[in-house]
């Protein structure tokens, strides 16, 4: 029995270890620009659902994310004075809180602190960028989120 307990540790430190190493699970992207790597990306990945004919997507988010996506495209609308996910109208397809959304993003992002994601929210209704930062600071993605220096940047200019 202990010998299984120290396997299990042991793979678990070299686990650890090994993925330190690597960037959105290649060692060769951890010295790539971002404005020089592609992935793979979900529109309206919020629009999970089998039911709905308005959803875009099979799985949720989370899955979505354990699955390789790297950029998540999301509409964000004003509805109720609360910033809600819905795909052209909140009466089509309402996929809840924006805040909500980004909390399941942040939580897989804490359980992989070596993923680089991009979430690109189109702001349907012309909401001011500070209503955006309350939902990533409620969510807890301000703390790790890259903000740019300026708001155009040169293809080199982008971090590694």
């Amino acid at each position: 029995m202990k010998c299984r307990s120290l396997l299990a540790t042991s793979l678990l430190y070299a686990a650890a270890a090994s993925a330190a190493t690597v960037c959105n699970g290649d060692a060769s992207l951890c010295t790539k620009k971002f404005s020089d790597v592609s992935v793979v990306g979900a529109h309206n990945s919020y629009t999970a659902s089998n039911t709905n004919l308005a959803a875009n997507q099979d799985y949720g988010v989370t899955q979505q994310l354990t699955d390789g996506v790297r950029m998540l495209q999301n509409q964000v609308h004003l509805q109720n004075g609360a910033l809600r996910l819905c795909h052209t109208s909140c009466l089509l397809y309402d996929g809840g809180l924006l805040t909500d959304y980004l909390k399941k993003v942040k939580t897989w992002m804490d359980a992989n602190p070596n993923e680089v994601v991009t979430i690109l929210l189109v702001n349907i209704d012309n909401q001011p960028a500070s209503s955006f930062a309350t939902a990533y600071t409620t969510a807890g993605l301000d703390k790790i989120a890259y903000a740019p220096p300026q708001a155009t940047m040169a293809n080199d200019g982008w971090p590694t």
